[in-house]
């Protein structure tokens, strides 16, 4: 399941909490580009594609998640960042979530 910040949430076969979080920020800060440059090529309005880049919206589609690795040149695992147990609440609660 998708939680609302865009991240799977989920435990480990041993009870570990994680989640992941997209990394479109970073892969573009790496590669000199621009949000701006990014959203002309998906397509998409540019109000969703903001909430998507901050990890503040509720689904991706698998032909978004195409569209990225297609323009930033990667793979899938590189658009996103497992956290741990640790992190992950604390990335919940950057963005207003509860635990």
């Amino acid at each position: 399941m998708i939680n609302r910040i865009l991240a799977a949430t989920g435990t480990t076969e041993d009870g570990m909490a994680y989640m992941l979080k997209l990394r479109v920020k970073e892969l573009l800060k790496e590669r000199g580009r621009s949000k701006y440059w990014l959203h002309k090529r998906i397509g998409m309005s540019y109000q969703n594609f903001c909430s998507m880049v901050d990890n503040k919206t509720g689904s991706i589609r698998y032909e978004t998640i195409e569209l990225l690795c297609e323009s930033l040149e990667c793979t899938p695992n590189d658009l996103f960042e497992r956290l741990g147990e640790e992190e992950a609440p604390k990335e919940l609660e950057a963005y207003g979530a509860r635990t």
